[in-house]
C-alpha cells in the first residue's frame, strides 16, 4: 500500500502543497527526463539530488556530493555541528582504511578546538586553539600565543611574561635559531 505518482517518461511526477492564497507554495518534483528530484518551499527550490546522487543545498546544479550555495548578505556559517550532550562538536575527513582526520570542539578538554588525524579530537591532537587564541601545534595546552612542541627540535623558551612564542622540544641533538629585531 502507499502513494504512487506514474507519469510517462519524459514528464514530471508532481506532488504540490498549497493553501486557497497559493495553490503552488510547496512541491516535490520527480522529473523523467533527467532522473531528478527536486523539493519547492515558499515557491522556490531549496533541495536538488541529481541522478549521479549529487545533492544540493540552494543549488540546481550540485557539482559535487554535497554543495551548498547561497547568494545573500548572510555571513553566518552554513555548516553547523551541534553537540548538546557531553561528546564533542567535530567534523571527520575520512580516506577509509587508510587515513581519518577530524576537527572540531574538544568538549572533555575547556572546549579548546583542536584538529588530529585519529577519530575524535582528543587522540593524537596536532593542533590546538585555546578560547584565548593561544595555538599549540604538538601541545594541548599552550600557554603562549603560539606554541609549538615536538621531540626533534630544541628548546627556544622565553619564559618573560611577555612571552609571545615559545619553541620546546626534548632533544638537544636540534639546533633553532630565533632572532627579534
Amino acid at each position: 500500500t502507499g502513494f504512487t505518482v506514474h507519469t510517462p517518461n519524459t514528464k514530471q511526477g508532481r506532488i504540490e502543497f498549497g493553501d486557497p492564497e497559493d495553490v503552488g507554495v510547496g512541491r516535490i518534483i520527480y522529473d523523467h527526463s533527467d532522473n531528478s528530484m527536486r523539493f519547492t518551499a515558499n515557491a522556490g527550490e531549496k533541495l536538488t539530488i541529481l541522478n549521479s546522487g549529487n545533492v544540493g543545498i540552494g543549488t540546481s546544479g550540485p557539482v559535487t556530493l554535497l554543495h551548498l550555495y547561497r547568494d545573500n548578505t548572510s555571513t553566518g556559517a552554513q555548516i553547523i555541528a551541534d553537540q548538546n550532550g557531553t561528546g564533542d562538536a567535530n567534523i571527520s575527513f575520512r580516506l577509509p582504511g587508510v587515513r581519518e582526520w577530524v576537527v572540531g570542539i574538544d568538549n572533555s578538554d575547556s572546549d579548546k578546538f583542536k584538529i588530529a588525524p585519529a577519530s575524535d579530537v582528543g587522540s593524537s591532537t596536532a593542533l590546538t586553539i585555546q578560547r584565548n587564541g593561544n595555538v599549540g601545534i604538538g601541545t594541548t595546552g599552550p600557554g603562549y600565543k603560539l606554541n609549538v612542541l615536538g621531540t626533534d627540535s630544541t628548546s627556544a623558551n622565553n619564559t618573560n611574561t611577555g612571552s609571545q612564542l615559545a619553541v620546546e622540544g626534548s632533544s638537544a641533538a636540534h639546533g633553532i635559531y630565533l632572532r627579534i629585531d
